[in-house]
C-alpha cells in the first residue's frame, strides 16, 4: 500500500526546524548564558532533540504530536520567564515568543488532520 505523509505534517516539521534555526540565532544574543561547557552542551542537546522531533514529524510518526503537546504545555508554564526576557533582553524575548508561536502552530497542524492517506482506497 502506497502511503504518503499528510501535507500538514510537512508544514509542521518545517515550523519545528524553523524554531531550531531561531535557537541558533539566540546563541549569538545570549552568549553570556553559554559561558560554561555544561550550558553549551545543554543548549546543543536541546536543539538536537527538537530537530529530532521535527525529523520524526516529517516521517509521519503519529505519536510525536502527543509528545509535542506535553512539551508545549510545559513550555507555556515558562511564559512568565519569556515575558521577563522581553523586559531584560528584548531580542531574546521576541525570538522566544516567535519560537513558542511556531511550536504552538506546529502542534495544532498535527492535530488538525490524520497523518497518512492511503492512495489506493482514498481512506485515511
Amino acid at each position: 500500500m502506497d502511503k504518503q505523509i499528510h501535507p500538514n505534517y510537512i508544514k509542521s516539521s518545517n515550523l519545528i526546524f524553523g524554531t531550531v534555526g531561531f535557537g541558533l540565532i539566540n546563541f549569538f544574543f545570549a552568549s553570556e548564558l553559554l559561558s560554561t561547557g555544561q550550558n553549551i552542551a545543554t543548549a546543543i542537546l536541546t536543539l538536537v532533540f527538537i530537530a529530532g522531533l521535527g525529523f520524526l514529524v516529517r516521517q509521519g510518526k503519529d505519536w510525536v504530536k502527543y509528545l509535542l503537546l506535553v512539551f508545549l504545555v510545559f513550555g507555556l508554564i515558562g511564559l512568565p520567564f519569556i515575558i521577563n526576557n522581553i523586559v531584560q533582553r528584548p531580542v531574546i524575548g521576541i525570538i522566544n515568543i516567535v519560537q513558542t508561536i511556531m511550536q504552538l502552530w506546529a502542534t495544532v497542524l498535527l492535530f488538525k488532520f490524520p497523518k497518512i492517506v492511503d492512495d489506493k482506497t482514498n481512506k485515511e
